[in-house]
């Protein structure tokens, strides 16, 4: 069990990292590439299903 939590901790993780890319290049006037995008909204869709199956 810890180490799916574990798990689920990472991956909460490389997303706050992410945003903080993505709001880092945005803040700078880059161009975010549309990987990063559609990575982006894949893991928001992801953990907010994942908390509405929690609730």
């Amino acid at each position: 069990m810890t180490e799916v939590q574990g798990d689920q901790g990472d991956a909460h993780e490389i997303h706050m990292r992410l945003r903080q890319l993505i709001a880092t290049m945005r803040a700078e006037n880059l161009p975010v590439p549309q990987d990063l995008k559609d990575l982006e909204a894949g893991l928001d869709k992801e953990f907010a299903a994942e908390e509405k199956a929690s609730h």
